[in-house]
């Protein structure tokens, strides 16, 4: 109990001043002690400076700061002519200072000798004979604060009181330094929790980056167990997919910091920590699906090789299931020391990390299945080209022999041979056979139609023969140089009588200079025949085909990768007739045909249009229709190399 300043008025003038003055002095050096108190932030300096300023403020030969440790009395610092107790710890009961704070007042002992209170024993080794104690806080104190001497001396009032006031500023200096600490740890926590966030975050990226982009089960799922052991410090990690038709593990990837990475291919029924969760989490419904953990203690006996917990002692274990929105895939284990729980972020991260890998593992399912879709397809295709060549080829033949048969009647009758869909009426000539001339008409119109079809049957299985072949054949083009100023005029040549008969007209326009193209010859051929015959079909008399072809500078690059300085357009332009927008859409599909009122007039295979498709796309260039103003315009781009590029092609 603190104790008021009182003077007391003593007998000469001089010594009133003296008496002044020593209090004057102490009372600035407590200010000063003060002083630093308030700006002390640790425990040490704070125990430095009131070990030195209470011995300072008594004149004592020692001075201790002694600590509330529960129920002991701690001599955590010291300052005295000689060791005292610094870093000793006595029972409350058993020692002066302990006394001090049961008793919440100050205490001086002239003494000690003859104060039952002294423990005599502790004392007898050290100079003390008197001390004075106060108490750091006189509510609920939490310290002490003793003088001692070597001679038997009595602190004045005066004295006790400043050692009190000392007291106090110690006291709400250790309170600043406790808030101080409790603050700075709470920041430090949070910081850890930042950082530790910051990290978990990084790793999902990492982990979702990896797993998002891989389609191999083994590889998403050992990159899970690998990175949340070494991310977590964790012993180990597993997960474990499930096979609910007999419900057992169907196969379980695993991770620890002593094996490695180790596969079960499964099934896995062993008593393990998968087996447990599995049952666990199999016995719930889907809405009770949730994260779990655990302490886990192995049986003493020695653990089976197939059990996926071999070798891992006894361990927290944190459970997290694997699933989507159809159903449950599996569950994502991790164990580690039965001390280190499993904190809140912690468990968020597996959850998330198995959130992604749920997602991962759809896709890659997803993935497998529409590879065995296409692998099927595949393999439905080939039978599909395979049957068509083999019947193509069967067929050939016979139509072919068809053909000639239906030729040689006609050539026994006397019946002229033409390529013309219309019959061609005419007198009888001499034969061994006589028909009327009525008869006549009919056998030659009966006989020309059977060859026209013939011959559209054979185009036709030409047509399939040449797509199949483009599919199938993997043999490299033969690349030639073509002079398409020369070439182009013998190309059009057999064209010419059939257009000048149907009263059509035919332009060519080419450009001054000549025109080189390296490509393959029989393909451009084709295509180019291909389109002047189906122009020839489809153009009214008295209208135009015109022919045009011109050099386009321009970097461009073309399907399957190639890049050209230029390309080579040639356009094939009809008038007289156009194409609606729903049948150019379609008009490069197999065995489409534009309707017609008349279905023997222009009667074509329907593999044509395909057919130049697939030989402009094999070439590396490409084919584009338009049609408007009653015309239709093909217009053919391919890629200009030079003659060293050509070789490479």
């Amino acid at each position: 109990m603190k104790r008021n300043l009182a003077l007391h008025k003593p007998e000469y003038p001089s010594q009133v001043n003296v008496e002044i003055c020593r209090l004057n002095q102490q009372l600035q050096y407590l200010i000063q002690v003060i002083q630093q108190l308030a700006v002390a932030r640790d425990l040490d300096t704070i125990m430095a400076i009131v070990r030195t300023g209470a011995r300072q403020l008594a004149g004592a030969d020692g001075a201790t700061f002694v600590l509330r440790d529960g129920d002991l009395c701690y001599y955590a610092d010291e300052d005295a002519i000689t060791p005292l107790w610094k870093g000793g710890r006595f029972p409350m009961s058993a020692c002066i200072s302990g006394w001090v704070m049961l008793h919440q007042q100050s205490v001086i002992i002239t003494d000690i000798y003859a104060d039952s209170r002294i423990p005599v024993d502790a004392y007898r080794p050290t100079f003390v004979k008197s001390l004075a104690m106060v108490p750091i806080r006189t509510r609920d104190p939490i310290g002490a604060i003793g003088n001692y001497w070597a001679t038997h001396h009595t602190p004045s009032a005066e004295t006790m009181q400043l050692l009190e006031t000392l007291a106090d500023a110690a006291a709400v200096a250790l309170e600043n330094v406790y808030l101080y600490e409790a603050q700075e740890r709470r920041i430090q926590e949070r910081t850890a929790q930042l950082q530790k966030a910051l990290a978990f975050e990084a790793l999902l990226k990492r982990i979702t980056e990896k797993v998002r982009d891989s389609l191999d089960e083994q590889q998403i799922l050992m990159t899970v167990v690998q990175e949340l052991v070494q991310s977590l410090g964790a012993q180990g990690c597993e997960t474990t997919l499930y096979h609910l038709a007999d419900r057992s593990t169907a196969r379980s990837y695993r991770y620890t910091q002593t094996e490695g990475a180790v596969i079960h291919p499964g099934p896995i029924v062993a008593p393990g920590l998968s087996s447990v969760a599995h049952q666990f989490l199999l016995a719930q419904p889907s809405s009770q699906w949730t994260t779990l953990q655990w302490c886990h203690s192995p049986p003493p006996q020695a653990q089976s090789e197939t059990e996926p917990t071999r070798g891992i002692g006894r361990s927290a274990v944190l459970v997290c299931p694997i699933q989507d929105a159809q159903r449950l895939l599996g569950c994502l284990t991790v164990y580690r020391a039965e001390t280190e729980t499993f904190v809140d972020l912690e468990v968020q991260l597996v959850e998330q990390v198995a959130n992604q890998c749920a997602i991962a593992l759809r896709q890659a399912q997803l993935h497998q299945t529409t590879q065995a879709q296409v692998h099927e397809l595949e393999q439905l295709n080939q039978l599909k080209d395979d049957f068509l060549s083999t019947v193509s080829h069967e067929l050939r033949s016979p139509m072919t022999s068809i053909r000639l048969a239906a030729q040689m009647i006609q050539s026994t009758l006397g019946i002229p041979l033409t390529d013309s869909a219309t019959p061609t009426v005419s007198t009888p000539s001499k034969s061994d056979f006589y028909v009327s001339p009525a008869q006549y008409t009919k056998l030659t119109n009966y006989l020309q139609i059977l060859s026209g079809e013939c011959q559209r049957e054979i185009n036709l299985i030409n047509d399939l023969l040449a797509l199949t072949q483009l599919k199938t054949d993997p043999t490299v083009m033969v690349i030639t140089s073509i002079r398409l100023d020369e070439w182009l005029p013998q190309l059009i040549a057999p064209f010419q009588e059939r257009i000048r008969h149907q009263h059509q007209q035919l332009q060519l326009h080419l450009p001054i200079q000549p025109l080189t193209l390296y490509t393959n010859l029989p393909h451009l051929e084709r295509i180019i025949s291909e389109l002047l015959d189906n122009a020839c079909k489809y153009t009214p008399s008295n209208e135009s085909i015109i022919i045009s072809a011109q050099p386009t500078a321009t970097y461009q690059t073309l399907p399957f990768g190639i890049s050209t300085d230029s390309i080579i357009q040639l356009q094939i332009t009809n008038t007289g007739v156009e194409i609606a927008a729903i049948d150019r859409a379609h008009i490069f599909d197999k065995f489409y045909r534009i309707p017609n009122d008349n279905p023997w007039k222009h009667r074509g295979t329907g593999l044509g249009l395909a057919l130049v498709k697939h030989l402009v796309s094999h070439l590396g260039g490409e084919i584009q229709v338009s049609s408007s103003e009653n015309q239709v315009s093909f217009l053919l781009k391919l890629p200009s190399r030079t003659e060293a590029a050509a070789t490479l092609f």
